[in-house]
This record gives C-alpha cells, structure tokens and sequence, in this order.
C-alpha cells in the first residue's frame, strides 16, 4: 500500500515521513540508510535493492532475501543470486503495481528451508574470496604494466 499510494520520485524518507509509523510491528524496521553490516546478521531476512556491495553484505549474513532491483545493474545482481537459490527477485514494475507480492514472496521465503540452505552455502563460498586483496593484486599488476 505503501509503493501503490505514492509518486515513485519521491525517496523513502521523504515517504516516511508522511506516514504514522508507530503502529508498525516492532520486529520491522523501515528507513533510508542504515548500517547493513551490524543489522543484516540480526535479521533473518532482508529486502535490498541490488546495488554490489548491499548483495555482498546481505549474502555475509547467510540469510535469504527479497531484492528489488531500482537499475539494471542491480537487477542482474540479484538474477545471479537467485538462480543459485538463495533470494527471490521482484520486478520494480511489478511491486509499484501491487505490493502484496512483495508479502506473497517474503511469506514464500520464510517457508524455504532449501533457500536458508543456499544461503548459508553462498556465504561460506564468498567468505573463502579476499576480494580487497584481489582487487589491489589486479590494480598493481595493471598498473606494473603501464610501466612496460
């Protein structure tokens, strides 16, 4: 009800604030910007947008998720993740249109213990990947090469 009443423009603080949170369940938390690396391990389940590094930082917290990809980039993000197995991806036309999925599909996650599964995998394969040590190995080899 939230995405349907509202000008997709407007950001979610700005949408927030418009409405009368205090009678929300107090298991959930909604907000524009929060640290994902301390709240992501004290949830079971997240909705993310996609962007690389909320993936990244999701996917180390071994729990499934939902992800609503706002760009491209982000959509193909969360295909990859959820052809392994471990999220459900929505289509932003699709949830603007009717929100229950976004429910429909998180009520389908909770069920899945072959989805926590595949989670608890996909951290344990990305956890073994020094990916800033990666990056600066590339970046110095790359740059050794100019010198050539």
């Amino acid at each position: 009800k939230l995405l349907n009443k509202h000008n997709s423009d407007k950001s979610l603080d700005d949408i927030l604030r418009e409405f009368d949170l205090d009678d929300l369940d107090n298991r959930i938390m909604l907000t524009g910007i929060l640290p994902a690396h301390i709240i992501n391990p004290l949830a079971d389940y997240s909705i993310i947008h996609g962007g690389e590094g909320t993936v990244q930082t999701t996917i180390s917290s071994k729990n499934p998720f939902i992800g609503v990809g706002m760009q491209e980039e982000q959509a193909i993000n969360l295909l990859q993740i959820e052809q392994y197995g471990s999220c459900i991806r929505l289509q932003k036309e699709k949830v603007i249109k009717d929100g229950e999925i976004v429910i429909e599909s998180l009520n389908r996650l909770m069920l899945s213990e072959s989805m926590k599964q595949k989670a608890i995998e996909l951290q344990e394969i990305y956890s073994k990947w020094n990916s800033p040590k990666l990056v600066s190995e590339l970046l110095l080899d790359q740059i050794s090469k100019l010198d050539d």
